[in-house]
């Protein structure tokens, strides 16, 4: 009788460990490869370290929270310009990379709550030689403007009144860096994090940030969101996704991810009941 009620516990026991194991997982039979994550070379957002890993703040903060999902990930490369069409091609689930929250983008594809925010910055050559502090400056100066394709600081020139001839479009980080270097661009114009990233790890002393570099006159300035993108119809999976980040961000274990990246607690999203930008 004992060998019975123990043989029935035992089974009760792997009935529940398996029945834990498909709630923990539930995401896994629409993914049973596990996560495809799209990125685009772009430090310290997503780039590929000197031993060959994808890292950077928003591959990091995947893993993380895919680790909880239980599912593993493997990470495709993109241009910046590609990773919503590839995204809604399938070529991946989620896009893991720098990327605002915008109305147009919205209207594609679905974002997860933001995980950062900031503003744009802008990067000169050493010593600045065309003394570049504004949009008028550049106007004046008759420079040039590097800027990634399909970024927001493409419209955030286009909208500052950057002729089309003045500005240098160009499909990645890499691309961006060498204009401004040989200098095809007089002005690289990237998010704050990029922009001091590349002057302070990817220039050798090349390059410095403009500062001040007034960005009022194009009609923004205000914090942009950034987040994780997902197809339309993968609602089961951004809410899952949402569901950790609400766990994780902000926390003691977030910010030791994202810190070695130049992200601090000032770069975390506003509350979710405060006012927040989008960008245009």
């Amino acid at each position: 009788m004992k060998s019975v009620v123990a043989a029935t516990f035992a089974l009760v026991l792997a009935v529940l460990a398996v029945y834990g194991m498909g709630s923990r997982n539930e995401l896994a039979p629409r993914y049973p490869g596990g996560l495809r994550l799209g990125y685009a070379a772009e430090a310290p957002y997503a780039f590929v370290d000197a031993t060959g890993r994808v890292t950077g703040v928003v591959p990091e903060l995947a893993r993380h929270v895919a680790q909880r999902l239980d599912l593993p990930v493997t990470f495709v490369q993109s241009d910046f310009g590609a990773l919503l069409d590839q995204l809604e091609e399938g070529r991946y689930d989620v896009v893991a990379s720098g990327l605002f929250i915008t109305p147009e983008r919205a209207r594609r594809v679905q974002f997860s709550v933001p995980t950062f925010q900031t503003t744009d910055a802008a990067l000169v050559r050493r010593g600045n030689p065309k003394r570049l502090h504004s949009f008028d400056d550049v106007r004046t100066a008759g420079a040039a403007v590097v800027v990634l394709a399909g970024s927001v600081e493409e419209a955030l020139a286009r909208n500052a009144g950057i002729a089309p001839d003045h500005t240098v479009v160009v499909p990645d980080a890499a691309g961006a860096r060498r204009a401004l270097e040989s200098g095809r661009a007089d002005l690289l114009l990237n998010s704050e994090p990029n922009v001091y990233w590349t002057a302070g790890h990817e220039s050798a002393g090349a390059f410095e940030v403009a500062e001040p570099f007034d960005l009022v006159p194009s009609g923004t300035g205000a914090p942009r969101l950034g987040a994780f993108a997902f197809r339309k119809d993968d609602d089961a999976l951004v809410a899952a996704w949402n569901r950790v980040l609400a766990d994780v961000i902000g926390t003691p274990e977030h910010l030791a991810l994202i810190e070695p990246f130049g992200f601090t607690r000032r770069l975390l999203p506003p509350p979710a009941d405060q006012p927040r930008s989008v960008a245009p």
